[in-house]
């Protein structure tokens, strides 16, 4: 998936000494955050199961989200690792 921001952004940003102060909490700088967390996350895998610990440990890596409805609100995790096991006796 690709993410861009518009021009008026980007042009913002080199004309708007104050830019990412007056941006910090806009929805646009919120959604560039997090799909900019969730990248790097899938992107270290490695280095992040070393930290933990369980770098000999085979996994499935995927990120996890739902849909907010009327009745309940919306949910994403970045990074989901799931150990696979094997079913051999």
């Amino acid at each position: 998936m690709y993410f861009s921001t518009s021009a008026i952004h980007v042009m913002n940003a080199f004309s708007d000494e104050h830019y990412w102060a007056n941006t910090f909490t806009s929805t646009s700088h919120n959604a560039w955050k997090g799909h900019a967390f969730e990248r790097v996350c899938l992107q270290h895998v490695p280095q992040i199961k070393a930290a933990l610990g369980i770098a000999g440990v085979q996994t499935n890596v995927c990120s996890w989200f739902s849909r907010g409805t009327e009745e309940r609100r919306g949910a994403q995790i970045d990074l989901v690792m799931q150990r696979i096991t094997s079913n051999t006796r």
